[in-house]
């Protein structure tokens, strides 16, 4: 079933792969509005708790923690939209939508011969086709 949250985050998504591929980074302000607005959608018509925040931004914790270790490799803007598909969608989703754009990553990288890919559109990726195997369900 569809919920006004998937819509809103995916909306966001998409937002934030444009502006990845375009300029190779995410501005903290940017992300900051974006992020505030999906979180207050995601507490007025979700049921979001503490807890669920809690819980749901470990994975995204996890990835600024290596983006600290690596230079960003693994930049704070992945991180951090990694901590908001988290507290959307909950931990255990995220970190399969987090597996999903690893290999996705992993494999255009390897095809296209890069070294460094944008990573937000496949983030979106992996969200897509969980919300797809979700509905199939």
């Amino acid at each position: 079933m569809f919920k006004i949250t998937t819509g809103v985050l995916f909306c966001f998504l998409l937002f934030l792969n444009w502006y990845d591929i375009k300029y190779r980074s995410i501005p903290l302000m940017l992300f900051s509005i974006g992020g505030g607005i999906i979180l207050v959608v995601t507490g007025f018509w979700g049921s979001l708790t503490t807890k669920d925040v809690l819980i749901g931004s470990l994975p995204g914790i996890s990835c600024l923690a290596v983006g600290a270790v690596t230079r960003e490799k693994l930049g704070y803007g992945d991180g951090l939209t990694v901590i908001l598909i988290g507290i959307v969608e909950g931990s255990v989703p995220v970190c399969i939508i987090f597996i999903f754009a690893c290999f996705g990553a992993i494999c255009v990288g390897a095809i296209l011969g890069k070294k460094s890919v944008p990573f937000i559109p496949f983030l979106t990726l992996g969200y897509v086709i969980t919300e797809v195997i979700k509905e199939i369900k």
